[in-house]
């Protein structure tokens, strides 16, 4: 195993609002700076609404809202505590598009990015230039039951373009679709597969794209971060996040959202102290790490593979 699956838990939350956080502010930042942490209505808001409520009551139901493609954010958390049974994820992603609104275009996005973190967290990604054709391969009659007939022809021309090593000006130029999601994830699988290794490469390249920079380069930092877990993220952003973060007095903060996936881990591993004391903070009502659940990996029981765990 290259990486925890702790560490790939907290890189793919982590990953994906650093990713929005670029995305949002990176065409008019000054060289050097870190962009200002302020997010609203966005990926990050979705993600962690999804987190609190799969933490504390097992489950996605949620009342519907008007469809927004940040919803894809509410994925992050579903992705990884069901990412080891496909029936099952299929099950939530299904219930958590129903409560969300979803289109049959963002469902199908949700379904496609749900597979693909599920075969990182697997450690199946074994050659990030053919999880597209793989994907469709192992999933094709899925894929074609939710496709709008537009996709899949653009999965392959994805597919082509990657093994030709096309620029990211070729791939906006020839890639289209009326969705927004869709054309989002597209041009972000390819930021990620063209050069999967390369968490900053990725993002960067993900926040300079002409249309729906930041929705992109949240999905490409979902992915970027998953793959190469919390410790691909450079130690300079990190640093700068979180003392940005703690100057400003707003979130999102790298160490909640850090210890928001530890939390999301322990719920997964089994552990007794999932639903940890004062997972509710006095503050702002969000789940928030108590300072007793730092130790807490070290002392709960967790139960062995291939046993009963909650879901």
């Amino acid at each position: 195993m290259r990486y925890s699956l702790l560490s790939r838990f907290q890189g793919t939350f982590c990953g994906s609002v650093l990713g929005e956080l670029l995305g949002l502010n990176l065409p008019g930042l000054p060289k050097g700076q870190f962009p200002p942490i302020s997010i609203s209505g966005g990926w990050y808001d979705f993600a962690i609404a999804s987190t609190d409520h799969l933490l504390k009551a097992n489950s996605t139901e949620r009342v519907a809202t008007s469809p927004s493609p940040a919803a894809l954010g509410a994925i992050v958390p579903v992705a990884c505590f069901y990412h080891e049974n496909r029936l099952l994820l299929h099950k939530q992603l299904t219930s958590l598009g129903q409560s969300y609104a979803f289109t049959p275009e963002i469902q199908l996005n949700a379904v496609i990015l749900s597979q693909i973190l599920a075969l990182i967290f697997k450690e199946q990604l074994l050659v990030p230039l053919n999880v597209l054709p793989q994907l469709t391969e192992q999933f094709h009659a899925e894929l074609e039951h939710l496709d709008s007939k537009e996709l899949l022809p653009q999965l392959h021309h994805l597919q082509t373009l990657l093994e030709q090593g096309a620029t990211l000006e070729a791939v906006e130029s020839q890639l289209s679709h009326p969705c927004t999601a869709t054309l989002s994830m597209l041009r972000a699988l390819y930021c990620f597969l063209s050069t999967p290794e390369d968490f900053r490469l990725v993002v960067l390249r993900a926040a300079r794209t002409s249309k729906t920079p930041q929705l992109t380069s949240a999905i490409a930092g979902m992915l970027a971060g998953a793959y190469n877990s919390f410790s691909g993220i450079p130690l300079s952003w990190r640093l700068g996040w979180h003392k940005l973060s703690h100057a400003q007095g707003t979130p999102p903060d790298i160490r909640h959202l850090s210890q928001l996936a530890h939390h999301l881990w322990a719920a997964w591993s089994g552990s007794y102290y999932a639903i940890a004391p004062a997972l509710q903070s006095k503050d702002d009502g969000n789940l928030v790490s108590d300072p007793v659940f730092l130790n807490v990996a070290q002392l709960s029981a967790i139960a062995a593979p291939q046993t009963l765990r909650p879901r």
